[in-house]
């Protein structure tokens, strides 16, 4: 008669059963660490996003107060102040802020180029992101691609997310723009200004459209890529440039594209600022 060994089966089996259970425990724990990567990868680039954009504030009014701006400076408002030639050159230039990449082909070329721009514009490349429109391929700052007075540039929308993934343009802020008290509309850059707490100060805000690359949270089908809600609003002077294609800062707002569960999404957004202030030292 033949014998069974019942032990050895028995043991096979509960092999078995652990084997399953411990993959069922990796899946829930593995959710659960690429959760929290993804959100500290997230903090961390926001965090990183921040200390760019303040040391980029507090470089630009330290050089606005002191820089001299030629005659009639004095009462120069904050606009006038960024069109002069000698800001353009040392401090600020928007049309920077998009780069065609094909004009310097290899990264000592772009290197090369970085060294000679305005110091917020290098202290800002780290922030740049990669974009291709229309066959052509652009290294620029985040934001909706723009053309203005300078060609072309980047103005940052602000929007408002319906809950059926709708959004709205609510204004238009641009990358760098002076910063106004509470309830003021008039520049206190000049020393001329109706606040004469506040006049003959430059007081600087940086802005940047920080989006997550791993965490999405908005938008229905189709609307990420193509920017729902228009161009509207642009300040005077102003158009939009042409979508992008696909990707983190894709559509004529870069306002971004994922795919998840097997939708496209808007990814997650914030407006990030930095700003610093400095009585000017330097009139004319």
């Amino acid at each position: 008669m033949k014998r069974v060994n019942f032990e050895r089966r028995t043991t096979r089996r509960g092999d078995a059963q652990r084997r399953g259970s411990i993959l069922v425990e990796f899946a829930l724990v593995a959710f659960a660490l690429y959760l929290l990567l993804a959100a500290g990868i997230s903090l961390g680039r926001a965090i990183f996003a921040g200390q760019v954009v303040q040391s980029a504030a507090h470089s630009m009014a330290r050089e606005l107060a002191t820089i001299s701006l030629g005659p009639g400076s004095a009462t120069l408002d904050f606009d006038a102040a960024l069109a002069r030639p000698s800001v353009r050159a040392r401090i600020y230039d928007p049309s920077a802020l998009v780069i065609d990449r094909d004009l310097y082909p290899t990264a000592a070329d772009l290197d090369a180029y970085f060294a000679g721009l305005p110091v917020v514009n290098q202290l800002l490349r780290p922030l740049y992101v990669v974009d291709r429109v229309g066959g052509a391929n652009y290294l620029r700052y985040p934001g909706a691609l723009v053309t203005g007075p300078d060609g072309l540039t980047v103005m940052i929308p602000r929007v408002a997310t319906a809950e059926d993934g709708t959004t709205t343009v609510v204004d238009w802020v641009a990358p760098v723009e002076e910063v106004l008290p509470v309830g003021q509309t008039t520049s206190h850059f000049g020393i001329d200004a109706p606040d004469t707490q506040w006049a003959g100060v430059a007081s600087v805000r940086v802005s940047y459209p920080y989006q997550s690359a791993t965490l999405s949270a908005f938008g229905a089908d189709g609307t990420p890529a193509t920017g729902a809600g228009g161009g509207g609003g642009l300040p005077a002077g102003y158009a939009l440039a042409g979508g992008s294609d696909a990707g983190l800062y894709a559509g004529d707002l870069g306002l971004g594209e994922q795919f998840a569960y097997g939708r496209s999404v808007r990814p997650f957004r914030k407006l990030i600022t930095g700003q610093a202030s400095f009585r000017r030292e330097v009139v004319e």
